[in-house]
């Protein structure tokens, strides 16, 4: 999920006259000349990261990894409802909220049902 961090290995490269440069390109404009960088997706979406080696010679060889950052999800909100007084004789004014609810991306309604036949909206 969004942003992801992710940690890339690039040093296990080999080459018969040694690797000498590691280049990496991470798909979503960022780069690093580390050989085992972390990059962090910030965006949902598919990356293709690309790891180009050179060799003391000049030679070059790339490898590439696909990275798939999935959009967050939305967990359910937590109810907490209070209500006062909670006992009395009838008939009985009982007064009651739902503002300390929450959620992680806000509540957007209230609905109550008293079990008597009552119902609200109000929070």
């Amino acid at each position: 999920n969004a942003p992801l961090e992710v940690s890339f290995t690039g040093s296990g490269s080999t080459d018969d006259v040694g690797v000498v440069s590691h280049s990496w390109d991470f798909g979503d404009g960022g780069s690093s000349t580390l050989a085992d960088p972390v990059h962090t997706y910030s965006s949902p979406g598919s990356y293709t990261a690309t790891l180009t080696v050179q060799d003391g010679e000049g030679e070059t060889d790339i490898d590439t990894i696909s990275i798939t950052v999935t959009q967050a999800g939305n967990s359910a909100p937590v109810a907490v409802a209070t209500a006062s007084p909670l006992t009395g004789n009838a008939p009985l004014e009982v007064s009651f909220t739902g503002s300390g609810s929450t959620d992680d991306v806000g509540v957007v309604s209230h609905s109550w049902d008293f079990g008597d036949g009552g119902s609200s909206t109000l929070a």
